[in-house]
Formats: structure tokens, C-alpha cells, sequence
């Protein structure tokens, strides 16, 4: 498995879409589904199935932006929303940088 700092290079990366940044519109469904799922695990199944060159910080902040007027406003979807905003406060850059610094902490 490569690490965090094997991944491609952004510049030969197709520009990222909602589409790209939502693997079979897990996230959309989701947040338009009634209170029926647990949102920590839609959150996990969606970062799992996100290409590993995209970072998921960028894509939780795109997928907020476009999915911000869904229907969808119960605790479930309020939790996701959460989720991704966490998210998308820790760029991959930034966790290899912390990952780095601690002596005991290796990336591979």
C-alpha cells in the first residue's frame, strides 16, 4: 500500500467534480435519506472508496459546497455534514507534516 507521501502528483490528476469526489454517490444519498443509517459509517465506507489520489480533505470541502442545499436536515444528516467538515479541516499535506514530526511516527 503507498503512503500518504507516494501518492500521484495533483498536476496529472483529473481536475476533481462531485462526481469524482463521491464514489456511487454514497454521500448524496445519504444526506436525502431519512434518520435509517449511521453516518460514521457512510463517512468510513466513503473514504475508503475514495481514490487514493484524491485527498479527502479537498473532497469532504467540494461535497460540502455542492450538497449544501439537500434536502436532507436530520440528526443523521447533521452528523455527515460534521463529519466532512472535520474532514475537510486536514489536508493530507498537513498529516504527513504531523506524521513527520513525531520521532516515533513513520510513514510508509
Amino acid at each position: 500500500m503507498p503512503s500518504l507521501s507516494q501518492r500521484e502528483p495533483n498536476a496529472a490528476a483529473p481536475p476533481l467534480s462531485v462526481e469524482r469526489c463521491d464514489p456511487g454517490q454514497m454521500i448524496r444519498a445519504a444526506l436525502m435519506t431519512p434518520d435509517m443509517i449511521q453516518s460514521e459509517d457512510v463517512f468510513v465506507l466513503w473514504a475508503m472508496r475514495l481514490p487514493l489520489e484524491i485527498d479527502a480533505a479537498e473532497a469532504a470541502a467540494i461535497l460540502l459546497h455542492a450538497y449544501q442545499d439537500l434536502a436532507g436536515h436530520g440528526d443523521t444528516q447533521e452528523r455527515l455534514r460534521e463529519l466532512l467538515k472535520e474532514a475537510s479541516l486536514f489536508p493530507t499535506s498537513h498529516l504527513e507534516e504531523f506524521a513527520l514530526s513525531k520521532p516515533h511516527a513513520r510513514v510508509n
